[in-house]
């Protein structure tokens, strides 16, 4: 795992590819200023095209709004590449509840764990 452009209180590490799945650890505050690191971290993912982009929530403390729009941002961009994405957030996380009172659940595929993520694809 490699650290990503950390902010004060955003970081993003990025596994190492496995069998065309691609996961970015998302730590800290989605805000204004991490979505533009999200952004660039995202597309650089998408590029590589792999068979799905994992963005893995379940240590980030905050989700502003500019960060739930950087979140639809990077869903849009892998909708028109043709690539499977899916956040990772654990039911009880408090983002998961500010993904589903910002009506993100319906663009995002949501699991707990990349386990569940990557049963869903099967």
């Amino acid at each position: 795992m490699t650290p990503q452009e950390p902010t004060a209180r955003f970081i993003v590490t990025d596994d190492p590819p496995e069998n065309g799945i691609h996961r970015l650890r998302l730590a800290g505050d989605l805000d204004a200023t991490a979505a533009l690191s999200l952004h660039a971290l995202a597309r650089e993912q998408l590029a590589a095209s792999p068979r799905l982009l994992a963005l893995d929530l379940t240590h980030l403390a905050r989700l502003t709004s500019s960060g739930a729009l950087a979140l639809a941002d990077v869903a849009e961009w892998a909708g028109q590449a043709d690539i499977a994405l899916c956040l990772i957030a654990p039911p009880a996380h408090a983002v998961h509840d500010a993904l589903v009172a910002a009506d993100l659940g319906e663009l995002f595929e949501v699991h707990p764990d990349l386990a569940s993520a990557l049963a869903d694809m099967r």
